[in-house]
């Protein structure tokens, strides 16, 4: 069975404009994803410091 060029076109501009897609999408998700366990490690080392003040206080 012949598939109109026109297909062909439509499919691979779908398969590429999906790739860019996922490929920003996935770089925003890793940049959420590093700032919110670096304001998780900074809240720890917060903490962390909190109660090695008020253990020393005693």
């Amino acid at each position: 069975m012949f598939i109109a060029w026109y297909w062909i076109v439509l499919i691979v501009l779908v398969v590429v404009g999906y790739f860019c897609h996922m490929k920003r999408y996935c770089r925003a998700f890793r940049q959420d994803r590093d700032a919110l366990l670096e304001a998780r490690n900074k809240l720890f080392r917060r903490t962390g410091e909190d109660s090695r003040v008020a253990r020393d206080q005693e």
